[in-house]
């Protein structure tokens, strides 16, 4: 289940000391020109959208009330909350409309209205007023990824758009700039992205301007690199860890793997879950580093010396 709080930000009010560090310009007639004696210097009264602190400062208003209250599953509740988002789950209908009707009864009291709710499973959202629901219940945003609520997969947000840019990918701003775009926080394509980061960091190496055009031989390979990374937006992840329903007697597994060379490391964590049901293995999470370019003579140099040299 998910859900969004309306208007977050602006239902937290600032402190009258703090309320000078938000001033800002604003024009006393807008039909006016600008001039020095048609300003106003205006400050926020609520906490504004965009200031670097104001996430820090609505997840920490959000847990400060919720942790108030007696109710175990309210704090609970408040541990699943992302600044405006909720990212909550239930093992039954019962359990996941009790949720909804304390979620609700405990942002009613901060004075903040939660709603576009949606989940996988239909009986619950045929529970919740219409009003109450998201406009897209098909495929929704989930902490920067698209969930499919219909086949309860994930995938990244990557469309043909971002690998087909209007201008081609031919200098070192551009690629990182085409790189910065792909937000993969678990790793599901990591080894597709990996290759590009390697590549950045040898146009890095050898020196080339921000805007200066790269050789034909880099292009080439980044090329073939862009070509792979189509298949990114095929990838599709299930949600659920595991085919079948745990229980008190199912087991867990985590299986990590890690591996290493002079230019990057990577590893990669799995669950095997062990039941009456049967046995089924998922993938959690992914992660790849390139070598910091002081790190690899340290790795070449230790080579060496296990190998005798």
């Amino acid at each position: 289940m998910t859900a969004d709080v309306e208007k977050a930000f602006l239902q937290v009010g600032l402190q009258e000391e703090d309320r000078d560090v938000t001033r800002f310009l604003w024009l006393k007639d807008i039909n006016q020109e600008l001039r020095d004696d048609n300003l106003i210097c205006l400050r926020f009264c609520r906490v504004p959208f965009g200031v670097i602190a104001s996430p820090f400062l609505l997840t920490a208003t959000i847990k400060h009330h919720m942790n108030q209250s007696k109710d175990e599953q309210i704090k609970s509740i408040a541990e699943k909350c992302y600044v405006d988002n909720l990212v909550i789950g239930a093992d039954s209908i019962q359990e996941a409309q009790d949720i909804y009707n304390k979620t609700r009864m405990a942002f009613q009291q901060m004075s903040m209205n939660i709603r576009d709710w949606v989940s996988n499973n239909q009986e619950f959202m045929h529970s919740i007023p219409k009003q109450l629901q998201a406009n897209q219940t098909n495929e929704v945003k989930v902490l920067g990824l698209l969930w499919n609520v219909n086949r309860d997969t994930l995938t990244l947000n990557i469309t043909e758009d971002h690998l087909n840019p209007v201008s081609p990918v031919d200098t070192k701003r551009k690629l990182l700039r085409t790189l910065a775009r792909i937000y993969d926080p678990c790793g599901f394509v990591c080894p597709l992205i990996l290759p590009m980061k390697l590549l950045f960091q040898d146009i890095c190496n050898q020196k080339f301007k921000w805007d200066t055009v790269l050789p034909a031989e880099i292009l080439q390979t980044l090329k073939g690199i862009l070509e792979n990374w189509k298949a990114s937006i095929k990838v599709e992840v299930p949600r659920q860890l595991g085919k079948f329903t745990s229980d008190s007697d199912t087991e867990y597994e985590l299986h990590g793997f890690a591996d290493a060379s002079k230019s990057a490391f990577a590893s990669v964590v799995f669950i095997r879950m062990s039941g009456p049901q049967g046995t089924s293995i998922s993938f959690v999470m992914g992660k790849s580093h390139v070598t910091q370019n002081k790190d690899k003579e340290i790795l070449i140099s230790r080579g060496r010396n296990y190998l005798g040299f």
